[in-house]
């Protein structure tokens, strides 16, 4: 079996698919190719399939056994941030101006297995909530960012 074929389950590629990778990996075995310039082509390709197949059998994983989402709050709340005032000489007198800014954090909550979450909240040892949007949760799950969406009830 080539090295490749292990990454990806089988109801993912059709026999057709199947084939033509296994054209390519043998065709990156044969002597006469490793002297030319497609040899480095055909192993980027070779090591990209790898990689897309790598990340496919991540998400099927957590496809499998995806948690179950209940509600999103979703809550972005304002907070005053105050920068030191400016001075300015002006018409012989002294003025000083306050400055503040309005800086905008999100603090939404999702229910998830009827347990609460934020942000970066770790779910599991594999699993943690990167970021909550108002109709989705971006998760991430062995460093692969996988966005679910929240249609509710």
């Amino acid at each position: 079996m080539p090295a490749w074929r292990k990454f990806i389950p089988k109801q993912h590629i059709s026999q057709k698919k199947q084939n033509k990778l296994a054209k390519i990996t043998a065709l990156f075995a044969e002597k006469p190719l490793q002297n030319t310039p497609y040899y480095a082509k055909v192993k980027t390709l070779l090591e990209s399939v790898q990689e897309i197949a790598r990340r496919a059998k991540i998400i099927e994983d957590f496809l499998a056994t995806r948690p179950s989402i209940n509600g999103i709050f979703y809550y972005i709340k304002s907070e005053e941030a105050k920068l030191p005032p400016l001075s300015s000489y002006f018409l012989g007198s002294n003025i000083i101006l306050p400055v503040s800014y309005f800086r905008y954090t999100p603090s939404s909550t999702a229910i998830i297995a009827n347990r609460t979450y934020k942000e970066n909240d770790p779910i599991s040892e594999m699993l943690s909530i990167k970021k909550i949007l108002r109709n989705a949760i971006i998760f991430n799950y062995k460093n692969e960012e996988i966005r679910v969406e929240f249609k509710g009830k």
